[in-house]
């Protein structure tokens, strides 16, 4: 018996150290991973802003602007030796077509292009549905119109061997859509105050790197936008009372001699603002899948009038001497998206909520998070993540 209880009593004596032991020993703190990943943002902001470029090219054209925009040759691009370095385009109103062609083209707003931008505007019924808006829904049935202002146009947009700075964009193409651009107002929209223009931007796109063996940097982007022209109540803008005229997207005039305000009136004066709402999904490099939403409160401006880099490079101005070339780069000023990366891919079109591994993020645009700043004229934007905010330059 005692035996017994002196054995019971080494036992616990045992237990007990190893309890004491155990219970002194403690796990070393590991602080979080902060999380920081910002290039996704980065990429998907960039892609969305060569995507509406492709559209605003289509919109100068669709207003009869074929040669007085940014998107044209800089001073000394063409090289007459192999004829490269030009932009022609070509407005077929019989067909209802447009061409605009580049052809490895230095640009007024600092990218260099290469291949065609198509826009097909003839009536099909096939893209009625793109037109539709519940606040004019009368503008289904319109088929006379011309230019990209007329009420209930359609345009389709086709890309062809089409690059910026070496990547090249494809149009997905599905069995009836190809990109499209829809007014979205009625047709008596001309004859209305305080009621701006809206347009619908639908498409997928697919986007090649410039690397010739790796394709983990490739993108896919799916945008569904509405695009409203902020300014349209300005005469100088758009004379919406007048019949027949068309909108002044900007009145920049790029000479071939010498593209500086004072001295030929190149730089803008007078220029459009627009504004951007919606959805642009897909996934960016590196398989990342993401959605970024543009609401309506805090809609993505981009002003034509905003010039990040005052100066672009410099021309001859033979009497004048060297004078400073303006870059008509204008980069999106304001706004606020919520973007989400991070998705299953079978979960992008779902609701954003409990689909993401990562969390979200909102990205400012201009003001930087800060509503008292003014919207900053740059190409820069805030990332907020878990609260804490990472200024970034945003790509050209």
């Amino acid at each position: 018996m005692k035996t017994n209880k002196f054995a019971l009593s080494l036992l616990t004596l045992g237990f007990s150290a190893a309890l004491i032991f155990s219970c002194g020993k403690k796990p070393n703190n590991v602080a979080p991973v902060a999380d920081t990943e910002t290039q996704s943002s980065i990429d998907a902001v960039w892609a969305t802003f060569a995507l509406t470029d492709i559209e605003q090219i289509c919109a100068f054209t669709g207003e009869d602007q074929k040669l007085t925009h940014f998107y044209r040759e800089i001073p000394g691009s063409f090289n007459p030796a192999n004829n490269t370095g030009s932009m022609t385009v070509v407005r077929d109103t019989t067909n209802k077509n447009i061409n605009v062609a580049f052809n490895k083209t230095r640009c007024y707003d600092g990218r260099f292009r290469e291949g065609s931008v198509f826009m097909f505007f003839s009536y099909d019924k096939d893209y009625d549905r793109f037109r539709t808006n519940p606040e004019n829904a009368a503008n289904v049935g319109n088929i006379n119109y011309k230019y990209m202002h007329d009420g209930g146009f359609i345009g389709r947009i086709s890309l062809q061997d089409y690059k910026v700075d070496d990547w090249q964009i494809d149009v997905i193409q599905t069995k009836y859509v190809r990109a499209v651009v829809a007014n979205l107002m009625s047709d008596a929209y001309t004859i209305s105050t305080g009621n701006p223009i809206k347009w619908r931007f639908v498409g997928d796109f697919k986007f090649t790197s410039p690397s010739i063996t790796d394709r983990s940097k490739d993108m896919t982007i799916s945008v569904d936008l509405v695009k409203t022209l902020v300014n349209s109540d300005d005469i100088k803008i758009y004379d919406r009372k007048t019949k027949g005229t068309f909108i002044n997207w900007s009145n920049f005039v790029p000479t071939n001699t010498d593209p500086i305000a004072t001295v030929a009136g190149s730089i803008a004066t007078t220029a459009a603002k627009v504004a951007y709402t919606g959805t642009v999904s897909g996934n960016t490099a590196d398989g990342a899948k993401f959605r970024m939403i543009f609401d309506e409160n805090n809609p993505l401006i981009r002003d034509f009038l905003c010039y990040a880099d005052k100066v672009g490079g410099v021309v001859s101005t033979g009497t004048l001497g060297i004078m400073p070339r303006y870059q008509e780069f204008h980069p999106f000023i304001k706004g606020t998206a919520t973007f989400t990366t991070g998705l299953d891919k079978t979960d992008i079109n779902k609701d954003l909520s409990g689909t993401s591994t990562i969390y979200p993020r909102q990205i400012y645009f201009g003001n930087e998070d800060n509503p008292g700043l003014d919207a900053q004229c740059d190409n820069s934007a805030l990332i907020l993540i878990k609260g804490i905010g990472y200024k970034v330059d945003l790509k050209k």
